[in-house]
């Protein structure tokens, strides 16, 4: 039997505050790419900053801890679950978009591939690379995601976010150091709310041309199934991909996952996989690498535990 961190008075604070898109014992299956994970005891989905604001204080109060997804991608949660509060930043409110010149103003929970093409049409260069990821604005920039050469970071001005007391809080550019696939700004309890962009002015011929390259380059390695896109880091200069290719492990598989034989890097959801079965296949990969190579694979993907501080 799960232990649950909510007890039948908070349930009725929650309810009694928050009564749209707040959810108990929501799958989270339903809320990720993968597509696996188990119950959350709290889903909330809020829809303003003033909303998520108050849910965060309340939730602190209560000491119950917390994770925020976007558009689920890059998670893997257990198949116990989630005891805690998982926050999905999709409503309207965080997916909006202001373009001013060369100055774009979005939320966090806005789809990268719609930001790419929504710049891309006023003749702004900097988000092309974009197209045809599955991610949203905000985890992109707590992981600096990136593509082809280019990342988010080399491109923000300015974060706006609330802490896990709910305080609204401004990240200029100086205070924010992105790094490979990190960001000092996921130290946990920080949630993003709107990201400033600054890009580079060019016309939208030439910004959708590059659209269309980015999106010929991936659909060559377009995977369908289901997935978290890349589940390792690339070690230094070396690519993660083909190291786990030269170790053999394409198409190895435990359970219903299995290395794709499109790109090494990605594991799959074959359709009946648990989140077990998916972090057993990264240990082994992680195992037979080291093995062959004396190289440590660092997972991309966040791997969540059952509970989380508060």
């Amino acid at each position: 039997m799960r232990t649950l961190c909510v007890n039948e008075n908070t349930r009725k604070t929650l309810k009694k505050h928050f009564s749209d898109n707040l959810y108990f014992d929501e799958f989270l299956r339903n809320h990720t790419s993968f597509r696996v994970g188990g119950p959350a005891d709290i889903f909330f989905k809020p829809g303003s900053v003033d909303k998520l604001s108050s849910f965060l204080n309340i939730i602190k109060d209560e000491k119950i801890g917390y994770f925020v997804i976007g558009n689920g991608t890059n998670i893997l949660f257990a198949d116990t679950g989630f005891r805690g509060a998982v926050i999905q930043l999709s409503e309207p409110a965080f997916r909006t978009v202001e373009i001013n010149l060369d100055s774009v103003i979005c939320g966090s929970g806005t789809n990268m591939t719609e930001l790419a093409y929504q710049t891309a049409k006023k003749g702004l260069s900097g988000c092309e690379y974009m197209a045809g990821l599955p991610g949203s604005v905000g985890g992109a920039v707590m992981t600096n995601a990136g593509a082809f050469g280019q990342d988010i970071g080399s491109v923000i001005e300015k974060v706006e976010s609330v802490t896990e007391r709910g305080n609204h809080a401004i990240s200029e550019k100086d205070d924010i150091v992105f790094g490979y696939r990190n960001c000092n700004l996921s130290r946990r309890g920080i949630v993003i709310t709107r990201v400033y962009l600054r890009l580079a002015k060019t016309d939208s011929k030439t910004a959708d041309n590059r659209i269309k390259e980015f999106l010929d380059n991936r659909e060559r390695g377009y995977i369908g199934a289901s997935n978290a896109g890349s589940v390792f880091k690339n070690p230094g200069n070396l690519s993660a991909w083909k190291l786990i290719d030269s170790a053999g492990l394409r198409n190895v598989r435990i359970g219903g996952a299995r290395v794709s034989d499109k790109h090494a890097n990605v594991i799959i959801n074959e359709g009946t996989a648990t989140s077990r079965d998916i972090k057993n296949l990264i240990e082994i990969v992680q195992l037979k690498v080291f093995e062959r190579f004396g190289i440590g694979l660092e997972p991309e993907i966040k791997i969540i535990p059952e509970v989380l501080d508060a």
